[in-house]
């Protein structure tokens, strides 16, 4: 036997389910005692939903249902009744497997109701229910998906829900001076973290206007991150590893700054304060590991006490005029990259080893310190390094064509 559309139904078909409908509606009380009954049996996750609710639930839609069955129109309540008890289940827990499976034994419950009624009534008429058979079941079929795009749309707003949480306390944790009792505890069991594990921070700068994707994984470590107006920060679980693996690994668009590992949680807002020091220390681009630029970072930390180094260390210098001034910072700089080798630094500058001992010379003169005394060396040094940082110039630490600015 073909199965019929709503199309093919005659008036028959439609009093024969019509009338059993309509008799099955006097009979909820013992359908939803019956239902109930199977779905506790088949579907576990149901013991989540309070009994009172489950029994008025169940009553509900079989009622809207029965309804609805004989004559669908375009007001289906049977549709909106069921979506919003699948948003119910979600909301409880309820499996979406068990949701489907209760609508596949609401369906049977529905289906031997009608039979056993027009079987007891009229038998004859039992062939024109079989015809409509096809229309029950799609009717019911509707519901269900009624009730699984209903569950899904609440577990995404749950999902979202839950990702603004996670945001807001890993936040709040990455910038607090001082965590709250309970705080980093919290971000565990939120975001699935090892409360006292190894980690290292990493904070993103990003071109404007140009959307990335940030990556669940880097080189197997689990990373999470958080979001911000100016770019992002990322939580690198370690394990055993360390956050120069993490600098390997990283390969990301725009300018990414790494902190030192650090063990637990509690520690994260201190890791994330160096990674924005590593990020500090090297305007230009790149990834950079904190412990690879630990003397710049150190001047970008104390900005006002790495000027006044500077300007005392090398004022009269600065003073001069532009070409003088960047001829002779590029030759200390270059000098000191060849570990004070003069000769060394006289083939980089492209001159005579005599005209760089000149050029030092005249920076001793000018600066009252003597290059062969550490001391002086080092608060040059890190006068220099407070320039290239300052005015982002590569030029100090490249080949000796370059031109400061």
């Amino acid at each position: 036997m073909r199965a019929l559309s709503l199309v093919d139904r005659n008036q028959d078909h439609c009093e024969v389910v019509t009338e059993a409908a309509r008799q099955l509606e006097g009979r909820i009380p013992k359908l939803a005692v019956r239902l109930i009954d199977l779905i506790l049996d088949d579907c576990p996750s149901y013991v989540l939903v309070p009994d009172e609710e489950l029994q008025s639930s169940v009553e509900r839609a079989l009622r809207v249902g029965l309804a609805t069955v004989p004559r669908p129109s375009s007001d289906r309540l049977d549709l909106e009744q069921a979506e919003y008890d699948g948003r119910r289940r979600a909301e409880q827990g309820v499996l979406l497997p068990d949701l489907l499976r209760a609508y596949q034994h609401s369906v049977t419950v529905v289906w031997d109701g009608l039979v056993e009624i027009v079987s007891a009534a009229d038998p004859d008429r039992l062939d024109l229910l079989m015809r409509s058979s096809m229309h029950v079941w799609t009717c019911v079929n509707r519901q269900a998906d009624a009730a699984a795009a209903g569950y899904r749309q609440a577990q995404e707003e749950q999902n979202q829900q839950s990702d603004m949480l996670s945001q807001s306390i890993l936040g709040k944790l990455l910038t607090a001076a001082s965590p709250e009792p309970g705080l980093a505890e919290t971000v565990a069991a939120s975001l699935d973290l090892d409360e006292h594990g190894r980690y290292a921070v990493a904070v993103l700068r990003h071109p404007p206007g140009r959307p990335l994707a940030y990556p669940t994984r880097i080189a197997g470590m689990r990373c999470v991150w958080w979001l911000r107006q100016s770019g992002a920060v990322a939580v690198i679980a370690l394990g055993s590893a360390d956050a120069s693996d993490v600098a390997r690994s990283l390969m990301l668009d725009g300018q990414v700054g790494i902190g030192p590992a650090v063990t637990g949680l509690a520690a994260l807002s201190r890791g994330r304060r160096l990674a924005e020091l590593a990020l500090a220390s090297r305007p230009a681009g790149g990834v950079t590991l904190l412990e690879d630029n630990l003397l710049k970072a150190l001047t970008t930390a104390v900005p006002e006490v790495a000027a006044v180094l500077t300007h005392h260390t090398l004022g009269a210098v600065l003073a001069l005029e532009p070409g003088e001034r960047d001829l002779l910072l590029e030759t200390v700089a270059v000098w000191l990259d060849c570990e004070a080798t003069t000769a060394v630094a006289a083939t980089r500058l492209y001159c005579h080893r005599n005209t760089v001992i000149n050029r030092l010379h005249r920076v001793e003169k000018l600066t009252g310190l003597r290059l062969s005394d550490p001391r002086d060396l080092a608060m040059l040094t890190v006068a220099l390094e407070v320039l290239d940082t300052r005015v982002r110039r590569p030029s100090l630490r490249s080949n000796g064509r370059d031109q400061l600015v």
